[in-house]
C-alpha cells in the first residue's frame, strides 16, 4: 500500500529520476570536497620540521653548497636567534614563524610566505626576496642592507630597519604589490 501511494504522489517521470541522480551525484562530489579539505588542512597545520630538526640542520650543515629548506612548511615555528645564512628558502611556508634576531644574510627566500612572521631584529643582509609574501610582517629593527624585496609587505611593520648601501647592490630595493615602488639609501 505505501509503495502504491508513493507512485502516486511521486510519479517515476524521467524528470523525477534524473534529479534523484543529480542530487545523489551532488551530494557524492560534496562530500568527497569536504573529505579532501578536511584532509588538507589537517596536513597544512603540521610543520615539514620541528625548530630542534631545523636547528640541527643549519648546524650539521658544512660543505660550499646553502642549506637547502626549500618547499619546506615551517609555519609557527620558533627559529629565533638561527644562522639561515646562505639558505636557500625557495617556496618555504614560514607564516607566523618567529625569526625575530635570525641571520638571513645572502639567503635566497623567493616565492616565500612570510605571513605575520616576526623578523624583528632579523639581519636580511643580501637577501633576495621576489614574489615573496611578507605582508603584516614585523620588519622592526631589521637589517636589510643591500636586500633585494619585491614582494607583498601590506601592513608590514617597517619601522627603524637599517637601509645601507653595500658594495654588491648599492641600494635597498623595496617594491610592494599594493602600491608604489620605493629605492631609500638612508636609515628610516
Amino acid at each position: 500500500m505505501r509503495a502504491e501511494s508513493r507512485r502516486q504522489e511521486y510519479p517515476a517521470t524521467a524528470a523525477n529520476t534524473r534529479r534523484r541522480k543529480t542530487f545523489g551525484r551532488r551530494a557524492f562530489v560534496v562530500g568527497a570536497a569536504f573529505s579532501i579539505v578536511a584532509g588538507g588542512c589537517a596536513a597544512a597545520r603540521a610543520a615539514d620540521l620541528s625548530a630542534d630538526e631545523v636547528r640541527a640542520l643549519l648546524a650539521s650543515h658544512s660543505g660550499p653548497a646553502a642549506p637547502d629548506l626549500s618547499k619546506r612548511d615551517l609555519a609557527g615555528l620558533d627559529l629565533s636567534g638561527l644562522d639561515f645564512k646562505g639558505a636557500n628558502l625557495t617556496a618555504a611556508n614560514l607564516k607566523k614563524a618567529n625569526l625575530a634576531g635570525a641571520d638571513l644574510s645572502n639567503a635566497i627566500i623567493d616565492l616565500a610566505v612570510l605571513r605575520g612572521a616576526n623578523l624583528r631584529g632579523a639581519k636580511l643582509r643580501n637577501a633576495k626576496a621576489y614574489s615573496t609574501i611578507m605582508a603584516e610582517a614585523d620588519l622592526t629593527g631589521a637589517d636589510l642592507s643591500g636586500a633585494k624585496l619585491i614582494c607583498n609587505l601590506e601592513n608590514a611593520k617597517l619601522v627603524g630597519p637599517t637601509w645601507q648601501p653595500s658594495p654588491a647592490a648599492p641600494t635597498c630595493t623595496i617594491s610592494r604589490w599594493a602600491s608604489s615602488a620605493c629605492r631609500s639609501t638612508t636609515p628610516i
